[in-house]
């Protein structure tokens, strides 16, 4: 071998290629229809690494090129000479519940006399409607997109339960104004018990994402961002109470209320099963750790004979992280317009929240634990990119 020769070899394509297809030329000399020239051997191996990586793949949605780069292409949608902008509403109709809320019970007996089974009364929970309205943009690189979604919804539900009889085997689980520490059945009866139970629920998401395809058929959007959140929850119970021996008449009444602000980090993805051009199978996840500021508020009152006196008047403000979990699963429609200039998604599903220990009302040592709030139901959805 002349080593002149290998010199411009080496200075072109590397010393370290060089030496290697030297190395595997020099063991295959013997057989001279195999053999190549050590210069075409370092071209073709230089050339297959020049060709890996600037191979390129187009997606399988109009109008998106990835770039010349081995990378996960674009999952879309987007559209042909848009503004990169899209919008969309949507529709809830969730079941609103929270732990800890029982405000009477039944079956208990006076010690002299044979009760029925009892049961826990709790607020008549109840279906609400409710709405999300989003704002999206798709940035200028490599598929990222970031978003903005406020979420509301109100709800009210009350409950109530009475007895006819002054032999009522009812007891209040809440001692308001700590009157039913050593409460009796037989020689109180509790009447009537009411609870009222008032949720303004207000939050907002920022995420940015990437869309991208995992397969032919699969989507995968992992995000992060920032949740923010201002709830507040007020909770009236109101209790009749008639002493059986002196029988005057007294009502009782609580009034609980919480507000809460927070922000905190938030991550997760959606996914998408495409399973025809147009339909495809949603499954969403996020979990957020929330920054909360607690400001709970109790008052107590009683009343007799027309006066009112105030037996309770507390205030309890802190500061803690509470875990956010949120789910959602659905069927989803996508539809292109106008030679691709246009984007429709049309998709419904249901959705499930879970904040843990976010009932935080005041409670006096004989009343109940504290609870988790629970929102399910019904989404409805529609976007347009354009």
């Amino acid at each position: 071998m002349n080593y002149k020769k290998l010199y411009p070899i080496i200075k072109k394509y590397g010393l370290l290629t060089a030496v290697l297809v030297y190395g595997s030329f020099s063991l295959s000399t013997y057989s001279a229809k195999k053999a190549k020239t050590l210069h075409e051997t370092i071209a073709q191996v230089a050339n297959a690494k020049s060709q890996t990586q600037t191979q390129t793949q187009t997606n399988s949605t109009p109008g998106t090129t990835t770039p010349n780069r081995v990378i996960t292409p674009m999952g879309g949608p987007n559209v042909k000479c848009g503004t990169n902008l899209y919008v969309a509403a949507e529709l809830i109709y969730w079941n609103v519940r929270e732990d800890g809320l029982s405000y009477t019970a039944s079956g208990m007996s006076n010690g002299t006399s044979v009760t029925d089974r009892g049961s826990f009364k709790q607020i008549d929970w109840e279906y609400d409607l409710g709405f999300k309205a989003i704002a999206g943009y798709h940035l200028p690189h490599d598929g990222w997109d970031v978003l903005a979604r406020y979420t509301y919804l109100r709800s009210n539900p009350t409950s109530s339960t009475s007895s006819q009889s002054v032999n009522s085997n009812l007891i209040p689980l809440w001692n308001i104004g700590a009157n039913f520490t050593n409460f009796q059945v037989g020689d109180n009866s509790l009447r009537f018990a009411k609870g009222e139970w008032d949720l303004d629920f207000n939050t907002v998401d920022l995420e940015l994402g990437r869309n991208f395809m995992l397969s032919r058929r699969l989507k995968m959007r992992p995000f992060i961002g920032l949740k923010g959140s201002w709830i507040d929850q007020d909770y009236k119970v109101t209790y009749t109470v008639q002493d059986v021996i002196a029988d005057p008449i007294e009502t009782y009444q609580m009034k609980n209320d919480q507000d809460t602000s927070g922000v905190g980090l938030r991550a997760g993805f959606n996914s998408a099963w495409q399973f025809s051009n147009y339909f495809s199978l949603y499954g969403n996840f996020g979990i957020t750790a929330l920054w909360n500021k607690f400001d709970i508020d109790r008052k107590d009152t009683f009343n007799e004979s027309g006066s009112t006196q105030t037996q309770i008047n507390i205030e309890n403000d802190f500061y803690t992280i509470k875990p956010v979990i949120e789910l959602g699963i659905g069927l989803r429609l996508d539809y292109y317009l106008a030679d691709n200039r246009y984007h429709l998604r049309l998709q419904a599903g249901w959705e499930e929240q879970y904040w843990a220990e976010f009932n935080q009302l005041f409670k006096l040592r004989e009343e109940s634990a504290h609870g988790d709030l629970n929102l399910q139901g019904l989404d409805v959805k529609v976007r347009f990119d354009f």
